[in-house]
């Protein structure tokens, strides 16, 4: 069962097929987004592969419990202003977290990179990443007789978008990045911060 709340703050819960109805049977369109890519979309995409630096590539397996950790994990300085030079090399970048648990995670978890010591915790500031659910950790597995049972353990990855807040923050210019993880409810199943990387495109 999923904990959420209404629009009138009550506390409402949902179990697998009710989620998974709301995140695929949704009762609207946008109708100025085509389903499916044009042919000059698939060209684009096919004549510019991607290419991407990577400054950290850590394995971590470190375990989060009730109360937040910091992991700090090394890189070489970048010096460079990304978007913000005549001709950047580098235009995006990216932090992954690769996280796995042995039992399905209510509670969601909050990312912060690089984040002062003393500050408080603001979900509005540069320092925050994003956050990590599990909503889909309890999907049904299928094998060749049909469903198999709940899927409670297993291995998900977070990708965040940091361009704009490594740039506010200058983070490029640091020799580590500290990755802040914080429970939203201690009671939330413990998770293990596996792997994390930090990419440049």
């Amino acid at each position: 069962m999923y904990l959420c709340f209404n629009e009138k703050g009550d506390s409402v819960r949902y179990n697998v097929d009710q989620v998974k109805k709301v995140i695929y049977d949704l009762d609207y369109d946008y109708d100025d987004t085509p389903c499916q890519p044009t042919k000059e979309e698939k060209a684009k995409l096919v004549a510019a592969p991607l290419h991407a630096d990577t400054l950290v590539n850590k394995k971590i397996g470190k375990l989060i419990g009730k109360k937040a950790e910091i992991i700090s994990v090394e890189a070489a300085p970048v010096k460079t202003k990304m978007h913000k030079t005549a001709a950047p090399k580098w235009k995006k970048a990216y932090v992954t977290v690769t996280v796995s648990f042995k039992e399905e995670p209510i509670w969601g978890y909050q990312v912060y990179i690089n984040l002062p010591a003393g500050a408080k915790p603001d979900v509005a500031s540069d320092y925050f990443a994003g956050s990590m659910n599990f909503f889909d950790a309890g999907m049904m597995m299928y094998g060749m007789g049909g469903a198999m049972g709940m899927n409670s353990t297993g291995t998900k990855e977070f990708v965040f978008d940091l361009t704009d807040e490594f740039l506010a923050t200058k983070a490029l210019d640091k020799n580590k990045f500290d990755v802040t993880i914080i429970p939203q409810k201690p009671e939330s199943a413990p998770i293990t911060i596996e792997n994390v990387t930090v990419t440049l495109e």
